[in-house]
């Protein structure tokens, strides 16, 4: 009997350890919806994950269309629920939520270097195009440009990487470029 109890309890123990809840991210996409369950922890944790799935699929959109001349739109938005069917997609429960978004996207796209390829070239100056979010496009410099390159790279750009918003702080040896109402942010 003891020992009957003492394995129910340790049971008992073992599953309350691993108390994840199940959140269904809805990723919203031109041609259709796709659905997968991520396990987490809270509400936070789950948030971190959809939004990097997020932002992975508009990367590999943009990806594929500068290497196969497609045009694929990639994610347009996301949706995150609880498994009480509450709509947390938007963060509205974080404290600092354009913040924690900017360190997803920097940690998603570092994973990514390695995969730097020239996108194009404007005048004997190469260009790569490292990532594009809702937050902004990055486009990568061998030397400075001009305002005319700038205009002809930003021109030359497939239509979805120049649907972006600006930076608000820039980092340490990042420079801005202005493209009529766009920020392009040069490394």
């Amino acid at each position: 009997m003891k020992k009957t109890a003492f394995l129910f309890i340790i049971f008992f123990l073992v599953l309350s350890c691993n108390n994840k809840q199940k959140y269904t991210y809805t990723e919203i996409r031109s041609d259709g919806e796709s659905s997968k369950i991520i396990e987490a922890e809270n509400d936070s944790i789950a948030y971190e994950r959809a939004f990097s799935y997020y932002l992975i699929s508009k990367f590999v959109a943009i990806q594929l269309n500068s290497r196969a001349n497609n045009n694929l739109e990639g994610a347009k938005d996301f949706k995150l629920l609880r498994p009480d069917y509450f709509d947390i997609s938007h963060g509205d429960f974080l404290s600092d939520k354009n913040k924690l978004n900017k360190e997803i996207a920097e940690r998603v796209f570092n994973q990514f270097k390695e995969d730097r390829i020239p996108s194009g070239s404007v005048g004997g100056i190469s260009y790569y195009i490292i990532a594009s979010n809702s937050l902004h496009t990055r486009i990568m410099t061998i030397n400075k440009l001009d305002k005319e390159q700038i205009q002809t790279i930003s021109s030359t750009l497939i239509p979805s990487i120049v649907y972006f918003h600006t930076i608000d702080q820039p980092q340490k040896g990042e420079e801005y470029a202005m493209k009529t109402k766009y920020d392009l942010l040069f490394y």
